[in-house]
């Protein structure tokens, strides 16, 4: 009997026993041409599916778990804060997610079932930044704040970092939290040839989050680490975080995606 999709069914169950029957059913396709009309479809129904009632009552849950993960950070850190991320234009990221077989996919909270921007991704995204532009805050650079690890064989030790991240979950959304878009490839990567005479556009369909879906996300800081004067310490993070965050996350950013807007929604702080 076939799995329905819907909300109230775990997606990537769903769509890991979809996509095997669509295996099972037609082996004898091609098998490309099988797995981009089952990505494309798959999201058409995603599309549908994640808007209205149903999914404003998983967001009340969403918004509950994110309080209670700003409280525990609160209290097991020095200084813990909480922003809010409204995406201004589609946002993708986490296309590669091994847990998702679509062709291009997006990052899905395996217990909350919404899309979600994992915490990997916020820190890959900050790292980046004080990297690229040489922050430091309050003398601390991008080893201290976000630590550091050593591959087998390489000397030295690994340290963890001053900054601690969380999964951002949506808590509100003004139509729905997927919607379809497209890439169209002309030349197929598989083949390494572009050939003008025998170019063959296909169409890859992929589930992106819409503008207007808002994220929370929370970043702590352990001050117990931090040396210098701490009030100037959280104001200058503060003011770092904002910036990297406003640069855009997640995938085709060049293109215009990943445009958030960041606002400070509140920020505890033991010292004061």
């Amino acid at each position: 009997m076939k799995l329905d999709l819907s909300v109230k069914v775990n997606v990537y169950s769903a769509i890991v026993r979809e996509f095997l029957e669509e295996v099972l059913r037609d082996v004898e396709r091609r098998a490309h041409t099988s797995f981009t009309l089952f990505s494309s479809s798959i999201t058409k129904r995603l599309s549908k599916i994640f808007k209205g009632q149903e999914v404003w009552n998983l967001l009340e849950f969403t918004k509950r778990w994110t309080d209670e993960v700003y409280d525990a950070a609160s209290r097991l850190f020095g200084v813990a804060f909480r922003f809010s991320m409204r995406t201004m234009t589609r946002l993708t990221i986490n296309t590669r997610d091994a847990y998702m077989p679509l062709e291009i996919g997006v990052a899905w909270h395996p217990y909350f079932n919404v899309p979600y921007i994992p915490a990997t991704a916020l820190k890959g995204a900050l790292r980046a930044y004080f990297r690229s532009c040489s922050v430091e805050v309050c003398g601390l650079g991008e080893e201290e704040l976000f630590g550091t690890w050593k591959r087998r064989g390489e000397e030295g030790g690994e340290r963890e970092g001053v900054l601690r991240f969380f999964d951002a979950l949506p808590v509100s959304c003004e139509k729905g939290l997927v919607e379809p878009d497209i890439v169209n490839p002309h030349y197929p990567e598989v083949e390494g040839v572009i050939d003008e005479a025998s170019v063959r556009p296909r169409p890859l369909v992929y589930p992106a989050v819409p503008r207007g879906v808002t994220f929370s996300a929370i970043i702590a800081a352990d001050l117990s680490e931090v040396k210098c004067d701490q009030g100037r310490f959280v104001a200058r993070l503060l003011k770092e975080v904002q910036e990297a965050l406003a640069g855009g996350l997640g995938a085709r950013t060049s293109l215009g995606y990943g445009i958030l807007e960041v606002k400070l929604d509140n920020f505890r702080w033991v010292g004061v």
